[in-house]
């Protein structure tokens, strides 16, 4: 499992949470709540080494 990280206003980094399907390994979705009026959020996605994959508006 990699991981994908938020940034919100100010630079608050916010972690997604992985939510995989039963017996299906590899397959998912990650969700992650910013709160309220969080404005425009940018996500960086890293692979499972901690190499940077992508980054993009979300």
């Amino acid at each position: 499992m990699g991981r994908v990280e938020l940034t919100g206003a100010g630079g608050r980094t916010i972690l997604a949470t992985l939510l995989e399907l039963p017996g299906r390994p590899g397959w998912g979705v990650w969700y992650a709540h910013t709160g309220a009026g969080a404005g425009e959020v940018s996500a960086e996605l890293y692979d499972r080494a901690g190499e940077r994959l992508g980054d993009g508006p979300v």
